[in-house]
C-alpha cells in the first residue's frame, strides 16, 4: 500500500466550499490572462467558453465571465456588442 505524505491533506477535512478546478475554471483564467497580455481575441474566444461551460444556475460565475467579455468587447472598439452582451446575459438569468 502507498504511503501518504504526511502533511497531505485527507479528503474527508477538505472544506465543503472548495470546488474542482474544471474547463469552466481554466477558460476563466486563460481569457484573464489573454486580456492582461493583449491577446484580446483569444480572450473573448475563452470567456465565451465560460458562459457556453457554466449552467445557467451557476448565476455568479455567468455574471463574472459575462462582464469580463464585455470588457473584452469594450477594449477591441465593439461597444454596440458589449452592449447586446450585457443586456443578452442579465436578462436570461431571471427568465
Amino acid at each position: 500500500m502507498p504511503r501518504r505524505h504526511p502533511n497531505a491533506p485527507r479528503r474527508e477535512t477538505i472544506p465543503i466550499w472548495v470546488s474542482p478546478f474544471d474547463a469552466g475554471s481554466l477558460a476563466s483564467e486563460a481569457a484573464r490572462c489573454m486580456r492582461q497580455l493583449g491577446n484580446l481575441a483569444e480572450a473573448e474566444r475563452q470567456a465565451r467558453q465560460i458562459i457556453k461551460l457554466r449552467a445557467d444556475s451557476h448565476t455568479r460565475s455567468r455574471a463574472f465571465a459575462t462582464l469580463l467579455l464585455v470588457t473584452v468587447l469594450i477594449a477591441q472598439g465593439r461597444p454596440d456588442e458589449a452592449c447586446f452582451q450585457a443586456a443578452k446575459h442579465s436578462t436570461s438569468s431571471r427568465d
